[in-house]
């Protein structure tokens, strides 16, 4: 995602605004294990999205890659409100 999806200028205009983690969880370390499991995943890569609050848009979890304009249309959906995305690579 981050060559195709996060490189779009719509996709960065739209995340402008966002604040933006990236994780690498990749040595499976048990700090690791501990984001794996909090987030319910198997492995990266995912793309996740975190209110504030830090409670998450679970509904709106991308796991592994998805097609640029999918990717907008989650973005039109959710950008209203300030979020955290933070995404696990390899």
């Amino acid at each position: 995602m981050a060559l195709y999806t996060f490189s779009d200028l719509t996709v960065q205009s739209g995340l402008s605004k966002v604040i933006l983690l990236q994780a690498d969880v990749s040595k499976y370390l048990p700090a690791d294990k501990a984001v794996l499991t909090q987030y319910n995943l198997i492995g990266p890569p995912a793309t996740l999205f975190i209110e504030p609050d830090k409670v998450e848009r679970s509904s709106y979890c991308v796991v592994g890659y998805m097609q640029l304009e999918a990717f907008i249309a989650i973005l039109r959906k959710i950008l209203p409100k300030p979020l955290l995305i933070s995404f696990p690579i390899i």
